[in-house]
């Protein structure tokens, strides 16, 4: 009999010998390339709320990614960019059913935020983090294999996409800040990643590799960037070109329509403070929309000021992190100096809600972006604009 208890006590420690070294080898491994987000975008990326006003172009997004073509998302507000590329990436299966119908089962997702990438990353690291969601399909780990033995070189990501062709599946690159690239040694001053990127997604119809990319400036401004990399070549962004999204301005109309469907009713008052402030931008209308100072019963008293504590950092970061000419058209305008120059800065900052032209005059839309340029002395801004 103790000979059997003895048994039995072996066997046990055994096993919990065995559930320790399992618990210790899951918690050694390393998060994956997917999840290299800031707990900020993680929260954007995991529970994404619908961005107001944005239906249609979320529809519009939805659908080139169902018929394999590629996308980018221009707008001023990279938080807003984000959002939007968590309501098409979220895993809800009805989510996925509604907006990719019958395709929701064959599409994998994969978000880099390219701002948040080391400054020495190379095209095959970046690639490696891009493709490592595919690891999860048994029918494509040989030739994911043959890619981690070559370095992801273009020939073998080209297998492995085709692969994944074959299977009927399609990998969708949602690629965050893609202006960012630029700055990157080895992604932004060569022309390696770009031309891969651009054969592979651009060689077959409907491809099997869609990219939706979010960036704070145009694809001409760009191909500005990018044109000494291959003077001679067609831009390498160019199959992007039939899916541009901007994430513009919404006329007074739909404005005052979604201020009147808030989930908790805005005084009149408190609405036209909010057009006022936030001009026509579905993104700074969200925020405000939110405060709701008004269940305390303070109303407009404290509504600009706490309205301008949540917005102002980014505000700032969008001024800052503008070109040298779109700041000082900015600026001209708030200060009501001449702006003969700036026609094409001001036509982007009018698509986005945040000037308005009446009687040939330009004038703050916007009126909350007054409230940032007086918050600092009137040298802090467009600091770079010295150098032009």
């Amino acid at each position: 009999m103790d000979v059997f208890f003895i048994e039995v006590l072996k066997w046990l420690a055994l096993g919990f010998i065995g559930i320790f070294i399992g618990m210790f080898i899951i918690l050694s491994i390393p998060p994956s390339a997917e999840t290299i987000v800031t707990p900020e975008k993680r929260r954007n990326l995991l529970n994404p709320t619908f961005p107001l006003g944005r239906e249609r172009k979320i529809r519009q997004l939805a659908d080139r990614i169902r018929s394999g073509q590629s996308s980018v998302i221009v707008g001023l507000f990279g938080r807003e960019k984000t959002e939007l590329l968590g309501y098409l990436r979220n895993e809800e299966p009805q989510q996925q059913e509604m907006l990719y119908g019958e395709q929701a089962g064959y599409l994998t997702f994969s978000y880099v935020d390219i701002s948040e990438l080391n400054r020495g990353c190379t095209p095959d690291q970046l690639w490696e983090m891009l493709l490592q969601p595919l690891q999860r399909h048994a029918e494509l780990t040989d030739a994911y294999q043959v890619c981690q033995a070559h370095k992801f070189s273009r020939n073998s990501i080209d297998n492995l996409i085709s692969e994944l062709n074959r299977s009927g599946g399609r990998l969708v690159l949602l690629l965050d800040a893609f202006q960012e690239i630029l700055k990157f040694r080895y992604l932004g001053e060569e022309t390696e990643f770009f031309s891969t990127l651009r054969t592979i997604a651009a060689s077959r119809a409907p491809s099997p590799l869609v990219v939706v990319a979010t960036s704070s400036q145009s694809l001409e401004a760009f191909y500005s960037a990018t044109k000494h990399l291959n003077p001679m070549g067609s831009p390498y962004l160019n199959f992007m070109e039939g899916g541009i999204t901007l994430l513009d301005s919404l006329p007074e109309s739909e404005v005052d329509r979604l201020l009147s469907q808030n989930s908790v009713p805005i005084p009149q008052s408190i609405r036209n403070q909010i057009k006022q402030l936030a001009g026509g931008h579905p993104y700074l209308l969200q925020i405000a929309s939110s405060i709701e100072l008004w269940k305390e019963g303070n109303e407009t008293e404290k509504f600009e000021s706490v309205f301008f504590d949540r917005v102002k950092h980014i505000l700032e970061r969008m001024l800052t992190s503008s070109d040298s000419r779109s700041c000082q058209a900015l600026l001209a305008v708030i200060r009501q100096q001449d702006v003969s120059g700036f026609e094409k800065e001001l036509d982007y900052f009018e698509k986005q809600g945040i000037v308005a032209k009446d009687s040939n005059q330009w004038h703050l839309r916007a009126g909350i972006f007054r409230n940032m340029v007086e918050s600092k002395p009137q040298h802090a801004w467009c600091q770079q604009s010295v150098k032009d």
